[in-house]
């Protein structure tokens, strides 16, 4: 829970006191601030968390703010149970809550997370992004740190065509020129060195001219094609432009329990296999990975752990696979048996929110819970 706590602190946003709730956790660092734009995920970190409190909260971060660890204690009456919103009752219960020692809370909860992006781009915010090929055109020149010379030159080598009777930087003003409506004139010596003076005299920013130019395209994956190829040769952005960004846009975190922490699940989910045992139905874990996807507005909580004894799937749906498409379906189940469960993961968006059981040894995953949700629920 420790890690669930903390990523709570990362996503909800609320000024941290020496004791406070634990949902109390914005502006933790200047510029962490919780999109707008996703107020169901943030209304229901607040409805299953804004009941605990929290003492000795400590964080440490990185010159850029990419990367930061945290710690602090769980007060309550020990232990302490969050009941989790629109998971039909799923709780969890936090056994190490509360506990003292001569006075001192000995049970520290422990997490670290990075948001790779800031590397690179210090002053970065998920609350400014538009998700542009524009915008992803700037940032991967930032990423890999091209001056306006080492830009025209790559697209000098990448981009242009040959034209008989014409030099590169001659083509290359020629295209300028039309697509942005100037009147360039040619380089007196063709080079790199003098074309970027021409530019600066003539007001003109060399990026966003190529941009234009070369790159801009009204068709999304041409767009996109064209971004990946500008970048080819400098191997970063091998998957994509897009893609490698959004992930490095992504806020993860990675946490553990000082002790194992307990998920208690209503019958009407999954029961023990053998009822004689009078056991409830659990999942015990220590350690928790969390991500927040700003672009999809989806945040993913990964508990890694395993169930207390076999159990079965009330009603739910097992991930199976089409033989026709050969693509993965979900499968309606009732009573399914269910063992060797390694992970669960809690994921929650802007309109639903699911829970679902791994297994990964065997690559088993099984749906338990997926209920719609709202910011007034």
């Amino acid at each position: 829970m420790l890690k669930f706590r903390l990523i709570l602190l990362l996503m909800c946003s609320f000024p941290i006191l020496a004791q406070s709730r634990l949902t109390v956790a914005m502006n933790i660092t200047p510029g962490d601030n919780y999109p707008t734009n996703m107020p169901v995920i943030k209304n229901w970190i607040e409805s299953a968390f804004g009941k605990a409190f929290i003492y000795d909260f400590q964080f440490s971060k990185s010159s850029k703010s990419d990367a930061g660890f945290y710690s602090f204690s769980i007060i309550s009456r020990s232990p302490y149970t969050a009941l989790l919103p629109n998971t039909d009752s799923i709780s969890m219960n936090f056994a190490q809550a509360g506990k003292i020692s001569r006075g001192i809370l000995t049970q520290q909860y422990l997490a670290d997370y990075k948001l790779p992006i800031r590397a690179y781009i210090p002053y970065f915010s998920p609350e400014n992004l538009k998700y542009t090929k524009k915008e992803y055109f700037d940032e991967a020149i930032i990423i890999i740190n091209l001056d306006d010379a080492q830009v025209i030159a790559n697209t000098l080598n990448i981009m242009l065509e040959d034209v008989k009777g014409k030099t590169p930087v001659h083509v290359f003003t020629d295209a300028v020129n039309k697509a942005m409506k100037l009147k360039l004139p040619y380089p007196k010596e063709d080079s790199v060195k003098e074309l970027i003076a021409i530019f600066r005299e003539k007001n003109v920013n060399v990026k966003d001219a190529i941009y234009t130019t070369f790159l801009k395209d009204k068709d999304e994956q041409k767009a996109s094609r064209k971004l990946k190829n500008f970048f080819r040769t400098s191997g970063v952005f091998t998957n994509g432009v897009e893609e490698t960004i959004d992930k490095m846009r992504i806020l993860q975190i990675k946490g553990n329990a000082p002790e194992k922490e307990t998920f208690i699940f209503p019958s009407g989910i999954i029961l023990p296999q053998d009822n004689a045992l009078n056991k409830k139905a659990s999942f015990e874990y220590q350690f928790l990975e969390a991500a927040l996807d700003f672009k999809n507005r989806q945040l993913e909580l990964k508990f890694k752990g395993k169930l207390s004894v076999p159990m079965v799937l009330v009603h739910g749906k097992k991930m199976g696979r089409d033989m026709k498409t050969l693509k993965h379906v979900w499968e309606d189940v009732s009573n399914e048996p269910i063992s060797g469960i390694t992970e669960l993961i809690i994921t929650v968006n802007e309109d639903l929110l699911r829970v679902e059981a791994f297994n990964e040894q065997e690559q088993k995953r099984y749906m338990l819970v997926e209920n719609k949700i709202t910011a007034k629920q």
